[in-house]
């Protein structure tokens, strides 16, 4: 299958390449396109990722990368505030 555009062959290709996932720095897998418009497996990943361990193809269709930086985390936000409840007040559950 080199390259067969017809969705039902890219949609198995995102299955194949959702293993991928299991990489260091592999955020997310889906279809994408390339420059040209031609299908291709879209790999979002991180600064972190190894691209030397990315294959070219997947399913005969092109492998584009996608770095979509690092992924953020909830400490690394100053708006992060801790709130203390009241001691006296009694929770309004209902």
């Amino acid at each position: 299958m080199a390259g067969d555009a017809s969705s039902g062959a890219l949609a198995a290709a995102v299955v194949e390449a959702e293993p991928l996932l299991e990489l260091d720095g592999v955020e997310g897998v889906g279809e994408g396109a390339t420059d040209d418009g031609a299908p291709c497996i879209l790999l979002l990943t991180t600064a972190m990722v190894d691209l030397a361990g990315l294959p070219d193809t997947i399913g005969g269709f092109p492998v584009r990368v996608l770095d979509i930086g690092e992924p953020p985390s909830a400490f690394d936000h100053e708006a992060v505030e801790i709130l203390e409840l009241p001691t006296d007040v009694e929770p309004d559950c209902g």
